[in-house]
């Protein structure tokens, strides 16, 4: 199992344990890309492009100085050798107040 943080539109992220590539799949509804925030060093965001204009928007991410939106279901993560691994304490409050102070809930 690993921690990952998973944002639902119009929901506060909520900390989760998943069993593995699976149960990523279902929650993200299918294949899913790997994006990030310029805000979140060493967190990697799970989002599923084919949702986009589909699903509800979620939040907005800063990628290289660009913005852009997220839509449906997004998963916070972080990746050591090439694994998905358990986000971390630090890491957890890190996206929790990248939340509540950046991104308002709707």
């Amino acid at each position: 199992m690993i921690t990952v943080i998973v944002k639902y539109p119009e929901q506060e992220p909520l900390t989760q344990a998943i069993t593995g590539p699976e149960r990523l799949e279902e929650l993200m509804e299918g294949e899913f890309e790997v994006a990030h925030d310029d805000h979140l060093e060493g967190i990697l965001i799970l989002v599923n492009e084919e949702v986009r204009g589909i699903k509800p928007h979620n939040f907005t991410i800063e990628a290289d100085g660009s913005h852009d939106w997220v839509y449906g279901t997004a998963i916070f993560t972080a990746v050591e050798d090439g694994q998905l691994i358990s986000l971390h304490d630090a890491q957890i409050a890190l996206v929790q107040e990248y939340f509540a102070k950046t991104r308002a809930y709707k």
